[in-house]
């Protein structure tokens, strides 16, 4: 591996000049392009480390060559010296004495120095252990493992909460269903509505069958602001494609008041704190059920009501017995065909 592979395995993207003074590093130490030698993996460490502790350092193109110049006067960490055997060194036997070398003879001579019994060592061969190769490491993640786990737990939470609620849902569901069921097997073994009391004056010949706290809601024009777009400058001052902001107007459900609901076999009667309500029953066309109460519509009216009930299912029950049968009070000669699904 080229000391260009081994520096452009780094996350930065070299330019034109980086490649340059890349090659002046290695031209100037070569062991630097030499895949797993000492010198390129200390280059490639201090250039992580500079990499997180100083991003501005990159951007002078010479800092390859800076970085090489920076490793080369640290000192090596010392490695461990394994020195060899050296081979055996032939013995050296003394020679006679020459007449013509003796200093007392020829004092004019050159004195020699006697040779040494032990000869000097041999230097020990310094052998440099190869580096083992390393696997390269994985591209770390852009999002801290931090950021996932949150995320990861924020999602969790959600599902969690949305799964609570539709059991919730389901249970009260089952709840009403049960409470209707209860209360039309008594209307069916009595064979009759039973009466209750009722805080409003009845006309004669008038029984009230249903008398509850309810709240009343009905549908209002609510205004929106929809803003609009300046589009794209073609001129000093002048700007195509843009549109003014505008108001739109929507119909949304809006409690209305909190009264009292009374059904009858003849009306049916909100009485309200400061809004009443009254519809034949004769005049009903619709009076479904939905999880919060039951939804009216009458033939006098152009817009629905909403009344609100503890169980739905019962109110619109009392409603449909009072609008079919002339006499809720004899049940005797009519089946009670309703039925209420999940």
């Amino acid at each position: 591996m080229s000391l260009a592979a081994g520096i452009l395995a780094c996350p930065a993207r070299a330019h034109a000049n980086d490649r340059e003074w890349q090659a002046k590093a290695v031209a100037k130490y070569p062991s630097l392009g030499v895949q797993g030698s000492e010198l390129n993996q200390r280059f490639l460490e201090l250039h992580n480390q500079r990499r997180k502790s100083d991003p501005g350092f990159f951007l002078n193109p010479q800092w390859p060559l800076i970085l090489a110049d920076e490793l080369a006067a640290t000192p090596l960490p010392s490695s461990t010296k394994v020195p060899s055997e050296s081979p055996p060194q032939p013995s050296k036997t003394t020679a006679p004495p020459d007449p013509s070398r003796d200093t007392r003879a020829n004092p004019t001579a050159t004195k020699t120095a006697p040779a040494s019994a032990n000869p000097a060592p041999t230097p020990p061969n310094r052998t440099k252990p190869q580096p083992t190769p390393q696997a390269a490491k994985p591209p770390e993640s852009p999002f801290p493992v931090s950021l996932v786990a949150i995320g990861a737990a924020v999602v969790g939470i959600v599902v969690l909460v949305s799964a609570m609620k539709a059991v919730r849902r389901r249970k009260h569901r089952a709840r009403l269903i049960a409470e209707a069921h209860q209360f039309l097997e008594s209307a069916r073994r009595d064979r009759a509505l039973q009466p209750v009391p009722a805080r409003i004056l009845l006309k004669p010949g008038e029984t009230a069958f249903y008398s509850a706290p309810s709240i009343l809601y009905e549908t209002r024009a609510v205004r929106h602001y929809q803003s609009g777009s300046v589009g794209f400058r073609v001129a000093k001052g002048i700007y195509v494609g843009g549109s003014k902001g505008r108001s739109i107007s929507s119909q949304e459900w809006s409690q209305i008041d909190a009264g009292t609901l009374t059904i009858t076999n003849k009306r049916l009667i909100f009485d309200g704190g400061g809004a009443d309500r009254t519809v034949a029953l004769n005049k009903v066309l619709s009076a479904e059920s939905r999880m919060d109460g039951v939804e009216v519509s009458a033939e006098s009216r152009q817009k629905s009501m909403v009344f609100a009930a503890e169980n739905p299912l019962i109110l619109a029950t009392v409603i449909h017995i009072c609008c079919q049968i002339p006499d809720p009070l004899n049940l005797s000669e009519t089946q009670l065909q309703i039925t209420f699904t999940e």
